[in-house]
């Protein structure tokens, strides 16, 4: 898994230019989602996660229009925000269905998250429910990839206002990580497993 979080890491350095700025939180809002979504659902495709993103933010922001409202009618109640909301959670819903329907029909169980929870079993032998998997992949999908974000994102700012500290990132992010005299930028492969002079 950190293997895949360094190449997808190293996609999103290799997509800046020296001098161009970088929408810093809106980068690690699709980093962390790509990482997500490929650590969870095994999902690469890049129109499949646009859609599984672009579905969860169109829902998150009607319902925060929703938590804003001083009165609110009840869900079941067929008001055109009521309806975008609820088929917003249903495509999110369909579509988590289908990550667990392919997962099912897997003849050996992946690398992703939930094709290990779909193997997992509690003491009497009995696996989770598909309303159960989908429950667990969206509440680890929500909490590994916003808050992930946010956090670095975050980070990034307090570095701006604080350069000596920046500057002692930066000088230990450019020494090799295996502690030898070389001064090349590391990648993130010998970041993980040391430099290739060592």
């Amino acid at each position: 898994m950190r293997q895949i979080m360094a190449e997808l890491t190293d996609q999103m350095l290799d997509s800046w230019s020296p001098g161009k700025s970088v929408q810093i939180d809106y980068e690690f809002e699709a980093l962390t989602s790509k990482i997500a979504l490929k650590t969870l659902f095994d999902l690469e495709d890049s129109g499949d996660r646009q859609r599984f993103s672009g579905t969860l933010k169109l829902a998150f922001e009607l319902m925060n229009v929703r938590l804003r409202r001083i009165f609110k009618l009840p869900l079941w109640v067929p008001t055109p925000a009521n309806l975008r909301l609820q088929g917003a959670v249903g495509e999110l819903d369909r579509t988590v269905e289908g990550f667990i329907a392919s997962g099912r029909s897997r003849r050996d169980v992946g690398d992703d998250l939930l094709s290990r929870l779909l193997v997992a079993q509690h003491e009497d032998g009995t696996r989770m429910s598909d309303l159960q998997l989908r429950d667990e992949a969206m509440t680890l999908y929500l909490a590994g990839h916003e808050t992930t974000a946010l956090t670095l994102a975050w980070s990034w700012y307090l570095l701006s206002q604080n350069p000596n500290v920046e500057n002692r990132l930066v000088s230990e992010w450019q020494r090799c990580p295996c502690g030898c005299d070389s001064d090349r930028r590391p990648t993130s492969s010998s970041a993980l497993h040391g430099c290739r002079n060592c």
